[in-house]
């Protein structure tokens, strides 16, 4: 597998349905791609599957949803005049069901990491300025749709929301 890309970074690993997923971004002559590998527990490689999203793109996280063993992957689009988030769902093999960019009104935006709980998707970022950072979280049910999204303002303080951890009846950013 390495010797068919010039360039590999791995952006991402998890463990999901009994196997360890790892992402990476490959570019090669035709531009940029990712790449999901999938190992089982002795790290044995079961799956290399290449997905052209026609856009060189950047994984930050990966969560598995328990109900139908699908991935949830959150991903920044680097072509588009500002960053913009982009979220990737595959099924429990690691194959794309659906890609969807999320539109921010602010520039700069990123999602740092996501969360699956009660069969929604919940993910916390930042919209950001060249100067300040603002930390949201947003939900959505499990085709992408948003439900909600909560902006946290502040003053005079660069912030950027990393992870969250799942604390039974709340969450911790």
């Amino acid at each position: 597998f390495w010797a068919v890309h010039t360039a590999k970074y791995a952006t991402s690993m998890r463990r999901a349905n009994g196997n360890y997923v790892l992402i990476l971004r490959s570019s090669n002559v035709q531009g940029s791609l990712l790449v999901c590998l999938l190992f089982d527990q002795d790290l044995n490689l079961i799956s290399n599957i290449t997905y052209d999203l026609g856009t060189p793109v950047f994984c930050y996280d990966i969560a598995e949803n328990p109900a139908d063993q699908s991935m949830i992957l959150v991903a920044r689009l680097s072509s588009s005049p500002y960053s913009q988030p982009l979220v990737i769902k595959l099924d429990a093999f690691g194959n794309l069901i659906w890609s969807k960019a999320i539109a921010t009104s602010l520039s700069m935006s990123a999602i740092g990491s996501v969360l699956v709980k009660d069969n929604r998707y919940y993910f916390a970022g930042t919209n950001g300025y060249t100067i300040e950072f603002i930390p949201f979280v947003m939900v959505t049910d499990t085709s992408g749709t948003i439900l909600n999204s909560e902006t946290y303002t502040h003053v005079g303080q660069s912030t950027v929301f990393n992870s969250m951890i799942d604390m039974q009846d709340s969450m911790m950013i």
